[in-house]
């Protein structure tokens, strides 16, 4: 079989040989040997980085050490080294806390209709079922007043809020808790954490972005990326960095989600 295959960052790197071994009382680890012709500079910049893996070998191995070296010939030998981290799968948390929120953001009531959130953020605002309103007729733009114009009048119900609700209480949950005094709602706020072992700082690029966590996290909730932490930890045994990098999520409320797509 032919290996003289490209390899690296920039395919410059001709693989010479591939090894590869495995033991019951060791890790698999396998071990690419390669030719660069040029300077050793470029050779560097051209070679995988540290912790990469490659589509030459079939197991899942990282790379853990690299050797160069100059020919006289003006060639480079890289000897690259892989092996398996046993920590290097992501490990996932999930983490709840009691809070309230405005009912009128509470996902229970994402699918009311614009007039009951309409009546129900009257009430919410203090208004009671005495208090005179004028609804738009046409009912193509739901929409409550409390004063109009004599151009208005034609095309404005006058009732109290009391009868409006009326006519919603009995079949929306929404207004008949707004109705009954109900202003917040309560609301677990989830926070999922993942945590992972990885060979370089992560890019905290969206950091208080909306965006949805890796892993099996619970469905039905949106989610912004809230905090990333890299911690170093000890050097390998091939003197190679690696960061236990800790990622946070938490839930989002309807409306800060919409004051974030805005």
């Amino acid at each position: 079989m032919n290996i003289q295959k490209r390899y690296g960052k920039t395919n410059e790197w001709i693989v010479n040989s591939i090894s590869y071994t495995d033991a019951r009382e060791a890790s698999p680890a396998a071990t690419i040997q390669a030719t660069f012709t040029g300077a050793l500079a470029d050779a560097l910049a051209a070679a995988p980085a540290p912790g990469s893996t490659s589509e030459l070998l079939t197991e899942r191995l990282f790379l853990q050490k690299r050797d160069f070296s100059q020919t006289p010939a003006g060639n480079v030998t890289g000897i690259f080294s892989y092996g398996i981290w046993s920590d290097e799968m992501p490990r996932y948390s999930l983490d709840s806390s009691a809070s309230t929120v405005p009912i009128l953001s509470h996902r229970k009531f994402k699918s009311a209709s614009a007039i009951e959130k309409i009546i129900a953020q009257e009430y919410v605002n203090g208004s009671t079922d005495a208090t005179v309103v004028y609804r738009n007729k046409s009912g193509e733009t739901p929409e409550i007043k409390k004063s109009i114009t004599e151009e208005e009048e034609g095309s404005w119900e006058e009732l109290t809020l009391g009868k409006l609700a009326d006519r919603y209480a009995a079949t929306s949950r929404l207004v008949a808790a707004v109705r009954a005094g109900q202003k917040t709602m309560p609301n677990n706020q989830l926070t999922w954490t993942e945590t992972l072992i990885s060979s370089a700082i992560p890019n905290p690029g969206r950091l208080d972005k909306k965006t949805n966590p890796r892993g099996d996290h619970p469905a039905g909730y949106q989610w912004k990326l809230t905090s990333i932490k890299a911690t170093e930890q000890e050097r390998d045994d091939y003197g190679n960095r690696r960061f236990s990098v800790t990622t946070e999520w938490k839930t989002l409320t309807d409306a800060e989600a919409a004051a974030m797509e805005a």
